[in-house]
């Protein structure tokens, strides 16, 4: 028989109540990135943010980072040109049509790129 006192402590039963929190907590961990995320692409600071900025400002490793970007793609503008590193930028779409400028609003769409 199993002694339940002495059962290694890394051990965990996985009932409903322990998964259904764990997708709790998973769900308030990626609300946290997520709201870290808006805050560092709408920072007045900034009119465009590059992928790597953002994954350091937010304490999110690039490939994470880039999960939760395509998990919230239609609220996030990916620019046609890169910043003079040659990072890619991006911002929210909210910030892209309060800071571009009206030309490069006429590119995007002349570029058949409408954000």
């Amino acid at each position: 028989m199993h002694d339940k006192k002495n059962a290694p402590s890394t051990t965990r039963r996985c009932t409903a109540s322990s998964a259904k929190s764990d997708g709790i907590h998973r769900a308030r961990v990626n609300d946290n990135f997520y709201n870290k995320l808006i805050r560092a692409l709408e920072n007045p600071r900034y009119k465009y943010r590059s992928v790597d900025g953002v994954a350091k400002e937010i304490g999110l490793d690039h490939g994470k980072l880039l999960k939760l970007l395509n998990h919230h793609s239609d609220e996030i503008v990916v620019l046609n040109r890169k910043g003079n590193d040659g990072q890619i930028l991006i911002t929210t779409r909210k910030h892209y049509d309060k800071n571009a400028s009206k030309v490069e609003k006429i590119k995007s769409v002349l570029m058949n790129r409408m954000y």
